[in-house]
């Protein structure tokens, strides 16, 4: 599973896993679109406690693929992500810029963050927290 493209709005769009490069070279791309509590945790934790959070709580970032801009996020946390039973997938939040803001596009997101959720996770379900 890679990215998904998108073309929302006339806007070519594309959602992927959040990588270090994107920390690293669009940081304030990334926070404008993260929520308050994953930026303390990109800003306050060492690497290794990155890559730990990062195993049970996956983000995902909206690429405008034209322009290069971070437009959005989802954030995938893993239920019982140490049991090899029942992982469950909850999708946190979805931050996405005004200007890109549709139901069409947080759809997408939902249906990317769930297709991940089961097919690369195997979780037996996934759900939306309200």
């Amino acid at each position: 599973m890679g990215m998904d493209t998108l073309i929302i709005n006339n806007k070519f769009l594309y959602i992927r896993k959040i990588k270090d490069y994107d920390v690293k070279y669009s940081y304030y791309n990334v926070m404008s679109v993260l929520p308050r509590e994953y930026i303390k945790i990109l800003t306050s934790l060492t690497i290794q406690e990155i890559e730990v959070k990062l195993k049970e709580c996956k983000i995902f970032i909206i690429e405008d693929v034209n322009s290069k801009v971070i437009v959005g996020s989802g954030i995938l946390s893993l239920l019982n992500y140490s049991s090899i039973v029942a992982i469950v997938g909850l999708i946190e939040e979805i931050t996405i810029k005004k200007e890109y803001e549709s139901a069409e596009l947080r759809n997408e997101v939902i249906n990317h963050l769930t297709e991940y959720c089961i097919s690369e996770e195997k979780c037996i379900k996934c759900i939306l927290k309200e």
